[in-house]
């Protein structure tokens, strides 16, 4: 239904239809009155002061035409963008236009030409289905409801971040959505793509399938039951059949990630020689018996090895397995040997004087000296190669200290 307005003055009036057509005429425009107001299909205009409309169309709608995102089905437009207007506007609703947002939620908002804006509401009634606003020298273009689920002043249509209170809006990396509810605050993803519904965005996740492997060393980086395609055919080793694509089903691959057709298994371990670390099962792998000079395909060539660890001595940094790092050790390829102090040959804990300072080690722990310190040596009053600290005769004047009142004076004895 069309209603065609010719040069109206309204004190109060209804109109009924979908569409109100306002003239380009200089004698065809709508004016309404001061204090009146103006109706149409549930959209109630009352102006605080004379407010005129020429060449116009003034159209319900169940959506919006401008950029805004409402849940809610009832919206008002304006062909070309209106004189200023200042006063009252209210709009009754149905409950089926709120499509089961929360009633009391409500909001009206109204389009200036670039922003949508909330109004401030002056009177709200659920029992009616009625929300007024106020509106202060505002241009009409477009007017809708909305809610504002959050609860943090600003509508849905307009909140950066629907579902958690943000009233500064903050959006860091400008895609849109708010830092609160971003899931890459430093990098814009609008869209919040989280493939492993994690707190990171797959635009900042360095993991996007959560699988333990990053996403740099990942064949299928959002799968999380693939990440290695060995063949690099499309088909994760997990589901391919012939992982290495070598013509044996890995059913029955005895290396099912190195092609080997021959299937060649020198040891017969089961693990084809192309994978085995120790193909002739000598003990000693791959790497040992190439740094070492023997190979790995003749298990009667062994290199050597001084412990008998299975690591041959010329990888095995503890030759002799005393725990004493070769570099370390003044006698590498023996284990009841480490250390030389007096660097004669023997080993300190088969040398009876360690420090070679030609006292024996025994006396000098037993008199408080340093074995391993060529110059800490015993005291030895009287030379006679005994020590003062088991000496009974310490000056050798033939009474024994116990009974010599001077017993380092071999000149005196008695006082």
């Amino acid at each position: 239904m069309k209603h065609f307005l010719v040069f109206f003055f309204l004190s109060f009036a209804y109109v009924y239809g979908q569409n109100v057509f306002i003239g380009s005429d200089s004698q065809e425009f709508l004016k309404i009155k001061s204090g009146t107001e103006f109706y149409i299909q549930g959209l109630v205009l009352n102006p605080s002061s004379d407010f005129k409309l020429i060449d116009n169309i003034i159209s319900k709608s169940n959506t919006t035409s401008n950029s805004i995102s409402s849940s809610i089905n009832r919206s008002y437009s304006f062909l070309n963008s209106s004189p200023i207007f200042s006063g009252s506007l209210s709009v009754n609703y149905l409950d089926s236009e709120l499509n089961g947002e929360i009633e009391t939620n409500l909001d009206l908002v109204s389009y200036n030409g670039s922003v949508w804006e909330k109004q401030s509401i002056l009177n709200f009634n659920s029992i009616s289905n009625k929300i007024t606003v106020s509106i202060t020298n505002k241009s009409l273009i477009e007017i809708t409801l909305s809610f504002d689920s959050d609860g943090d002043g600003i509508v849905n249509s307009l909140d950066n971040c629907l579902t958690v209170s943000n009233t500064t809006q903050l959006d860091s990396d400008g895609d849109g959505v708010g830092d609160v509810c971003d899931n890459c605050v430093e990098t814009s993803n609008s869209n919040q793509a989280n493939n492993d519904g994690d707190t990171q965005g797959d635009v900042c996740d360095l993991d996007d399938d959560n699988d333990g492997i990053p996403d740099s060393q990942d064949a299928f980086p959002n799968d999380s039951s693939e990440s290695i395609d060995t063949d690099g055919d499309g088909i994760g080793d997990n589901a391919d059949p012939d992982a290495d694509n070598d013509g044996v089903l890995d059913i029955s691959d005895n290396c099912k990630l190195i092609s080997n057709t021959n299937q060649v298994d020198l040891d017969g371990d089961g693990i084809g020689d192309v994978c085995d670390p120790d193909a002739d099962g000598d003990g000693y792998n791959f790497y040992s018996e190439a740094t070492c000079g023997t190979s790995d395909f003749d298990a009667s060539a062994f290199p050597s090895d001084n412990d008998s660890d299975f690591t041959a001595d010329c990888v095995d940094d503890d030759d002799d397995n005393d725990g004493y790092y070769d570099i370390d050790d003044a006698f590498p390829l023996d284990t009841t040997e480490w250390f030389d102090t007096d660097s004669d040959g023997i080993g300190n804990n088969t040398d009876t004087d360690d420090d070679n300072d030609g006292w024996l080690d025994t006396l000098e722990i037993n008199c408080e000296a340093d074995p391993l310190d060529i110059l800490s040596v015993p005291i030895d009053t009287d030379g006679d190669g005994e020590p003062n600290c088991i000496d009974i005769d310490d000056d050798n004047d033939t009474y024994i200290d116990i009974e010599d009142a001077f017993p380092l004076d071999p000149l005196e004895w008695l006082d």
